[in-house]
């Protein structure tokens, strides 16, 4: 079975195959007096003579694929409990059931389609809203990013907006008084198919209340959603940069912005991942080289490592310094970097701060990070893509990133009555004023300093950054 390439570094791609079973050929014989042999592949068996494919998508076959795979590249293949396979009807959640959860809320499936579509041009089914609980709001659900040209743009959804109620259910009640539970809250705000429509009562954060109907659609993520230069009241040019996905159509994106930011000869970078949930390593690795440039040339950015059946796959990953098409990267060369983080900062994006430190001074501003120091190799099967955990990654001093999250420098509140990128939002304010100072100040307080129409029930919701498949890091096949 060859994994499929989720992400490519310094090799060329690689053809991914759809329904398990291995690219070599098999032989199997039909002896006519000893004159005729006949070869198979392995998907393949003999009948009167010929060859004909094996139906490798039969649900015992798709089983038994998921039970090998495990086998052979989780993490904790060794600490996996058999459940009777006879007892599913379908292969992901036999899939589910096998996973080790006191150690591992990342391993996920998701259609191969919808992952290959967002991996490789950004485009996801949904409305173009990322929706958090504020808790210095009674933990009330609001609006944190708004994807420019989305449904939710366009019906003038903005970040700071609260979400008063969803198709007609008060999100100030608890489930027993009537309120949304948790799985209609998803189904109502994270879609995933087009055509899904959803009626939400907001507020704006003056409270003046609207009603708006979305439509969900095919949205394209840009991952550079925002590239500011800020110059500061000592004159300095201080680069801001907004990245929220490591995906393919980033690095062009990236390129662009630190060519503007280089020209603008800055002197320091703000970086906020606070809602990046991570994607392709190699994406990280040139955003690292691009920062820090000489100070990372052909230096190690990242250890994977297997389990013990494939520690012989165990990879070293160096900061990258020229692109796709073999072109050098624009390098800032700088020797600290601010980064804004939170819970939504996870996985390929904790890399980039955790790969970064033995090479330069690092300042994060935010909260505690997700804390994922483990990425996958995408293995696809039946149209299924699997993300079973399949290493832990490590700096060049063999620190991972801690499974409880990455401490801020700068401990400081999410504040979302201010755009991004404004100076007068929380994190961005802070990274600046450390800047100036050399540490941490208490934030300007928020626009509407704890009013709220209600508490949040305690329970009702949970935090819905995005989903699974976006909190990521994905790597290059290195078998």
């Amino acid at each position: 079975m060859k994994h499929t390439l989720t992400a490519l570094a310094m090799t060329l791609p690689l053809l991914l195959i759809g329904c398990g079973g291995d690219d070599g050929e098999s032989t199997a014989s039909s002896n006519n007096g000893g004159a005729t042999t006949v070869s198979c592949t392995e998907n393949q068996e003999l009948k009167d003579g010929v060859c004909v494919n094996i139906n490798m998508c039969t649900l015992d076959k798709q089983k038994s694929w998921v039970r090998t795979h495990l086998d052979q590249v989780y993490l904790w293949y060794n600490e996996i409990v058999d459940v009777p396979r006879a007892n599913y009807d379908k292969a992901d959640t036999y899939f589910e059931d096998l996973l080790v959860r006191t150690k591992d809320n990342f391993s996920h499936t998701v259609p191969q389609k919808v992952i290959d579509d967002l991996a490789q041009s950004g485009l996801e089914v949904g409305f173009g809203a990322t929706w958090v609980n504020d808790p210095s709001k009674g933990n009330m659900l609001r609006v944190a990013f708004v994807e420019a040209n989305s449904p939710a743009a366009s019906q003038g959804v903005r970040r700071g907006d609260y979400v008063i109620s969803v198709n007609g259910k008060s999100l100030g009640l608890s489930v027993e008084e009537g309120g949304i539970t948790n799985e209609e809250l998803h189904a109502a705000l994270s879609p995933t198919t087009v055509g899904v429509r959803t009626t939400l009562v907001l507020a704006d954060t003056e409270l003046n209340q609207r009603t708006v109907t979305l439509t969900s659609a095919q949205v394209i993520h840009k991952p550079v959603a925002n590239t500011q230069i800020l110059t500061t009241n000592d004159g300095a040019k201080v680069g801001y940069i907004l990245f929220n996905d490591h995906i393919a159509t980033a690095t062009e994106q990236l390129i662009v912005s630190m060519q503007q930011l280089k020209a603008a000869a800055v002197t320091d970078l703000v970086l906020d991942l606070r809602y990046n949930g991570g994607g392709y390593l190699y994406v990280a690795a040139q955003l690292a080289s691009m920062i820090a440039g000489d100070a990372t040339k052909n230096q190690l950015f990242n250890i994977l490592n297997h389990n013990n059946k494939r520690s012989r796959f165990n990879y070293m990953y160096f900061f990258e310094s020229v692109d796709a098409n073999n072109q050098p990267l624009p390098m800032l060369n700088l020797s600290r970097v601010y980064v804004l983080m939170g819970a939504g900062t996870c996985s390929a994006s904790e890399a980039i701060i955790n790969g970064l430190s033995p090479y330069i001074q690092v300042i994060t501003v935010g909260d505690t990070t997700c804390g994922k120091p483990y990425g996958y190799q995408q293995a696809n099967n039946c149209e299924t893509a699997y993300f079973a955990v399949s290493f832990e990654g490590a700096n060049k001093n063999g620190v991972s990133v801690p499974t409880d999250g990455l401490t801020p420098t700068c401990a400081v509140a999410d504040n979302l009555d201010y755009a991004l990128g404004s100076t007068e939002e929380r994190l961005l304010a802070s990274a600046l004023n450390y800047r100036v100072t050399g540490g941490c100040s208490t934030a300007p307080a928020a626009r509407i300093a704890a009013k709220t129409f209600f508490t949040q029930p305690e329970g009702s919701v949970d935090m819905l950054y995005r989903q699974p498949w976006r909190n990521n890091m994905t790597v290059i096949d290195t078998e």
